[in-house]
């Protein structure tokens, strides 16, 4: 669903419609945003959480231009914004289409774990 095309891209973007009275397969093809509720959500989840991620490895490399104070309470209020995000709405979501949700549960719970190794590289 990204910038670059790719048959799964594809796939995601065409629905069989069955046949018209000719026989001729009739199909529906969606140009501009995603058709199905999953994508959108999987979409926003991932954006989140390559944001925390890019803002880690930006604090990262450029730590010599930043307030060493500020930096991490930047990250660490993006990291903890990310994960309340997901438990109120993501996780709930998730648990009502009988997706197991354990393992991303456990992730954010280990988010002061995580904060911590991203500050010891500073």
């Amino acid at each position: 669903m990204g910038s670059h095309g790719s048959f799964a891209g594809m796939q995601a973007r065409i629905a069989h419609r069955g046949k018209d009275e000719d026989g001729a397969l009739k199909v529906v093809v969606w140009v501009g945003g995603v058709p199905r509720e999953e994508q959108i959500v999987f979409s926003i989840s991932w954006a989140m959480m390559t944001a925390v991620s890019v803002l880690g490895s930006a604090i990262a490399a450029f730590e010599q231009r930043l307030r060493v104070e500020e930096a991490p309470e930047l990250l660490k209020a993006g990291m903890d914004t990310v994960a309340e995000y997901h438990r109120r709405h993501f996780v709930p979501w998730a648990q009502e289409r009988g997706l197991s949700v354990e393992g991303m549960v456990a992730l954010f719970d280990k988010t002061p774990e995580i904060f911590r190794f991203y500050e010891a590289q500073w």
